[in-house]
């Protein structure tokens, strides 16, 4: 329950996933964001 919180914390405030970047939700977060870019760069 509690890891859950901080993956809907990431999905709604991108600055509380940057505090939280070293728990469960952070990382996710952080992976997530970094496929977009790769995405967005082969886009381009």
């Amino acid at each position: 329950m509690f890891f859950n919180n901080i993956k809907m914390c990431a999905r709604i405030d991108p600055q509380a996933a940057q505090r939280n970047r070293n728990s469960a939700g952070g990382k996710e977060y952080f992976r997530r964001k970094r496929k977009i870019m790769q995405v967005k760069e082969k886009e381009i």
